[in-house]
């Protein structure tokens, strides 16, 4: 395994040219999975798990969940922060436990709360703007903060005080690669730059798709990056930054130093990423010491990579289909016993509103008959936790 070094660092924001970038950061991957060689995935989340329990979040005046921005399951409890920059903390059973909105321009106040993690110790850590830190304790009381030199857009805490923040591309610029990651020492408040950004698409966002997230936390202590846009799969923890999975598409594979550039600032960035880019949206990663399983784009068709690491194979097609509740859901995270997801109450009730006027919800799913019993008397999202097949 190799690790970008500080030398690395270096060459990523020296003045060379985007292509002498591209030759000198080709780095070995911990897993090539040759794409074109995966099997039909065909397997079903029954081939994978034996059952699933369903868990409402509980529905209340006051905890009435927006749209979600970011949700974790850490702790035994399910974090929930939604568009109104209220962070809701579940238990796990679904029983409301906590609101924190702080939201405003006074002391130990902001003005956009964009991500969250969880400490060693169990204490809330927000990543807010103004750029900062800001811890709170399971019960919402404030602990400290820390500020930040830049602004960031999600958070994943990594081993010995450390903290990775996902800079998107907002500061990228032809003439200024700057990084996707800085890695944040928090006793000291100094960063390291990770992995630069898309100087084609210059001071844009780069857009999210099926999730608004690109961490994904392991039960190991390792956290993963997955750029949007790259077929690579990054491992970040206290030791450095790595490639874990590299995803061969052969001829396909995403280009980060196209010669096409996304001027007009009024331009679509999706429009332009679906034009440019064969495979892209890679998303919604989990992984435990069995699987790794991620989803993306290939021109314009949602599909998912199943990776068996046991017995080093793959499988490619769309979604992993769940039969166990008839909906398929939005997946957080993996440990070798359990597969956490969600369901929004709008994804629901559209499913359920389709089943109705095709005719097909006089037979259907006892577990999607639950869900949808439950979304009629609340808005919330609905948790699933999986249990994995031993």
């Amino acid at each position: 395994m190799k690790k970008l070094s500080v030398l690395l660092l270096l060459v990523l924001f020296s003045c060379k040219s985007d292509k002498q970038l591209e030759k000198e950061n080709v780095l070995e991957a911990m897993f090539t999975i040759d794409c074109s060689k995966s099997l039909p995935l065909e397997l079903r989340l029954s081939d994978l798990c034996e059952d699933v329990e369903l868990v409402p979040l509980e529905a209340t005046d006051d905890f009435l969940v927006g749209e979600i921005e970011h949700l974790k399951y850490a702790y035994n409890h399910f974090f929930v922060l939604d568009d109104s920059q209220s962070l809701y903390v579940f238990d796990r059973n679904g029983r409301g436990r906590t609101i924190l909105n702080h939201k405003g321009q006074g002391p130990r106040e902001y003005l956009d709360a964009r991500s969250l993690d969880l400490t060693t110790d169990s204490l809330i850590c927000l990543l807010t703007y103004p750029p900062k830190l800001m811890y709170y304790t399971l019960e919402g009381s404030f602990v400290r903060e820390l500020r930040l030199g830049f602004q960031g857009f999600e958070l994943s805490l990594l081993s010995d005080g450390q903290a990775a923040v996902y800079r998107n591309n907002v500061d990228c610029s032809a003439k200024s690669p700057s990084s996707l990651i800085e890695v944040v020492n928090l006793f000291h408040n100094v960063s390291k730059s990770y992995l630069p950004g898309y100087s084609c698409m210059p001071h844009r966002m780069l857009p999210s798709f099926q999730q608004n997230r690109v961490f994904t936390e392991t039960e190991n202590g390792e956290t993963l990056f997955g750029d949007p846009l790259s077929n690579e799969i990054i491992g970040l923890d206290s030791t450095g930054v790595y490639v874990k999975y590299r995803l061969d598409f052969g001829s396909r594979n995403p280009d980060k130093y196209m010669s096409a550039r996304l001027s007009d600032p009024s331009s679509s960035v999706v429009d332009f990423v679906q034009k440019q880019f064969p495979v892209y949206g890679f998303n919604s990663c989990w992984e435990n010491s069995h699987y790794m399983y991620v989803q993306y784009f290939d021109s314009g068709k949602l599909q998912s990579l199943l990776y068996d690491k046991k017995r080093n194979l793959s499988y490619k097609g769309g979604i992993l289909m769940d039969d166990l509740t008839g909906c398929n859901p939005r997946f957080l995270k993996a440990t070798d016993e359990f597969l956490v997801a969600y369901w929004t109450a709008g994804e629901i009730i559209s499913l359920a509103d389709y089943l109705q006027m095709t005719g097909k919800d006089k037979d259907i799913n006892p577990q999607l008959a639950e869900m949808i019993s439950i979304v009629e008397k609340t808005e919330n999202p609905v948790m699933g936790i999986y249990k994995f097949k031993r």
